[in-house]
């Protein structure tokens, strides 16, 4: 009996399909890379913390590469869906932005906080990106930034070292302050920051078994990544 994994795009509600050859059964699973990405951060921020603690610093510092590049590569994975579904969908937006959507992080957290408060009339503050030029250099080590300081206003200058003086408490406090911002902007927006991968699977397996009664016939894994 062929058997498959079943993957579904969580954001997309894409779902795939291919042969896994395992003879185990069909395998249904969900995938919500964003979120995942969000838990990445948590996990290495705690474990950044751990590491501090014990004296263990190559380890915290590998910890505080990884949580800072998590932090904002969920913060980059959130906004851009909800600009592209803007630029998709409201024109008001697609014009104030220009058309696209291939913009920096920072342009599109800029335009989307003048919308939100212009347009939409909601409330929402500013956010400090300022950690995010050391995501650059981890992700881009060889580049060097001369950045404003969101404090001082004075222009600074950001290489690599900068990223081994890059406080735990500094990231803990960046990425509480990226939760609450994301969850306002969420709300607002009516987007579902965290997908419950477990539900989709488990939907997807009933919706399955109601066309087909044969389905009872396979083994299905329901896989929550």
């Amino acid at each position: 009996m062929a058997t498959y994994d079943v993957i579904i795009n969580a954001r997309t509600k894409q779902v795939y399909a291919r042969s896994n050859g395992s003879g185990d059964g069909t395998r249904i699973i969900a995938i919500d890379l964003p979120g995942d990405i969000w838990r990445d951060f948590e996990h290495f921020v705690a474990g950044a913390r751990e590491f501090e603690s014990a004296g263990r610093l190559p380890e915290r510092n590998r910890y505080v590469r990884w949580a800072t590049s998590a932090l904002f590569s969920h913060l980059d994975g959130v906004v851009s869906h909800i600009v592209k579904t803007l630029v998709e969908k409201d024109s008001r937006f697609r014009k104030d932005i220009g058309g696209s959507a291939k913009y920096s992080l920072s342009h599109k957290i800029n335009k989307l906080w003048h919308y939100t408060k212009n347009v939409r009339r909601k409330s929402l503050k500013r956010l400090n990106t300022d950690l995010k030029f050391l995501r650059d250099i981890v992700n881009h080590p060889s580049i060097a930034e001369s950045v404003p300081d969101s404090r001082t206003r004075q222009t600074i200058f950001l290489d690599g070292t900068d990223v081994y003086g890059l406080a735990v408490d500094d990231l803990i406090n960046a990425g509480a302050e990226v939760n609450s911002w994301l969850d306002k902007l969420c709300k607002i927006y009516k987007y579902e920051r965290f997908c419950d991968t477990e539900k989709l699977c488990t939907d997807f397996a009933k919706a399955l078994a109601q066309e087909d009664k044969r389905i009872d016939d396979l083994l299905i894994t329901v896989d929550k990544f």
